[in-house]
């Protein structure tokens, strides 16, 4: 078989920082085999807020 893709590795990690083995820092981060993004907590959720504005009335 072909060459096995594996997910950057960690090299540090503290709140609200996480550095992969190649030096690049993100915040919050998806890592996946191959590679990785910064993401938004929002949008991993799959929630843009909507439904917030009514959350105090409730």
């Amino acid at each position: 078989m072909g060459t096995e893709i594996s997910s950057p590795r960690i090299s540090s990690l503290s709140w609200g920082r996480l550095v992969t083995d190649d030096g690049v820092a993100y915040k919050d981060a998806k890592l996946y085999p191959g590679g990785g993004r910064e993401v938004s907590r929002f949008t991993m959720a799959g929630s843009r807020g909507e439904g917030m504005e009514n959350a105090a009335s409730h």
